[in-house]
């Protein structure tokens, strides 16, 4: 299979000011691209630095980015060499870069999460910015939920607004999705609460000062989950949920996917998307997308930090799960040329692993062609309702197997 024309759709990815770009420290830019970097030096200090800077290189996805950059630059594959030619590219222009790296790319879309960062221009300075591709929003609800929080005298009061926050968020800022973090505050494991005990947990928490503790504000931050559940399955958004790592203050014991399995079974008809498909827990997360026939998965960590592994993790998913619920996505959260190298190593991979499908006789080429358009554009434009005008592989004389 040939997998480079193939367009791509990023499912998960996070907003950047354009103009920042330029005054970030042009020699320290490969060792941002690195997981270590994104996740855990956010604002290092001198020590962190040197970290940062040993892990990056000796990591394989600095090594490829170094590599695949320079030829796009036509520079030396030194990181002197391409960290000067991005500078220069940067200086030209940062959106007409950026608008150079979409289209290299291929990258026909993206659904940003309007959550982290903060914007200091809110999120329409990012859409302004000109970033060069179609964007999507996906709006971040555990902030509204704080926000909302220290507005209101009761539980009651605070369900109400934030019931109306997501109503006004798909009407009025044009949101295709929303998203929770729970995982980060009072973990995956959702219960079903009375509503007595949201009332007194509400109370607690407010009189607390608003902690972000586990146990406090527990009932309060589940009764709401299942509101914004039951109100976006009105709407017709599906709800992504962060599960499995992330940066060093999620507490793992409460991030794994298979803690979801009693929330999804309460909300069987509400589209659910796993984000980062329970990375590193990706079975768990494949078992509860098979389970359930409208849960998804998002690819992003596996995609592109699984580096040598990407393969074998990719032929995992594909093997457990129907192609036609994976959604590819980069997680994106410090350089854009993240989700540049995301969609190339993961058209390339998935075209290997498809076509060892087609070698063992579990997919024809037909199917395959079909499975690579699926999870790369076609499954988040569909799940999403996305408006892309002319479907992308239509404009390639696609077409898609029907099975």
């Amino acid at each position: 299979m040939d997998p480079r024309n193939v367009p791509v759709i990023d499912a998960h990815c996070h907003p950047w000011d354009v103009n920042e770009l330029r005054s970030r420290p042009a020699s320290r830019f490969l060792d941002r691209l690195s997981l270590t970097s994104m996740l855990v030096a956010a604002g290092p200090g001198a020590q962190e630095e040197k970290a940062v800077e040993r892990v990056s290189r000796h990591d394989p996805i600095v090594s490829a980015a170094t590599r695949r950059l320079a030829a796009l630059f036509g520079c030396d594959d030194t990181r002197d060499a391409v960290n000067t030619a991005r500078m220069m590219a940067l200086s030209a222009g940062a959106a007409e870069y950026t608008a150079r790296l979409w289209a290299d790319a291929r990258l026909f879309g993206m659904l940003v999460d309007d959550g982290f960062p903060r914007m200091k221009g809110g999120f329409n300075s990012f859409l302004s910015s000109g970033p060069g591709t179609k964007v999507f929003r996906v709006a971040r609800a555990d902030p509204a939920v704080e926000r909302l929080a220290t507005e209101a005298e009761t539980f009651d009061a605070l369900e109400a607004r934030f019931r109306d926050w997501v109503r006004t968020a798909c009407s009025e800022e044009g949101v295709v999705a929303f998203k929770s973090v729970i995982a980060y505050r009072t973990g995956l494991d959702v219960e079903r609460w009375d509503i007595s005990d949201a009332r007194s947990s509400f109370r607690d928490w407010r009189a607390a000062g608003f902690p972000a503790d586990h146990v406090c504000a527990k009932p309060v931050r589940d009764t709401l989950l299942a509101s914004l559940l039951s109100e976006s399955r009105l709407l017709g958004r599906p709800v992504h949920i962060h599960c499995g790592g992330g940066d060093p203050d999620v507490n793992l014991r409460h991030a794994r996917p298979g803690l979801l399995f009693d929330l999804l079974s309460r909300h069987k008809d509400q589209a659910i998307v796993l984000v980062h498909a329970g990375w590193p827990w990706l079975e768990e997360a494949a078992y509860l997308a098979t389970v359930f026939p409208s849960v998804y998965l998002e690819m992003s960590l596996t995609t592109p930090w699984s580096s040598l592994a990407l393969d074998q993790r990719l032929e995992l998913a594909l093997g457990m799960v129907s192609y036609g619920k994976l959604l590819h996505g980069s997680d994106e959260a410090s350089e854009p040329e993240i989700i540049w190298l995301a969609a190339h190593v993961a058209r390339e991979a998935y075209s290997r692993v498809l076509s060892k499908a087609v070698e063992h006789d579990w997919l024809s080429e037909r199917e395959a062609r079909a499975a690579s358009q699926r999870v790369l554009w076609r499954n988040c434009a569909e799940v999403h309702g996305l408006s892309l005008g002319q479907f992308p592989d239509e404009q390639d004389g696609g077409e898609e197997a029907e099975i």
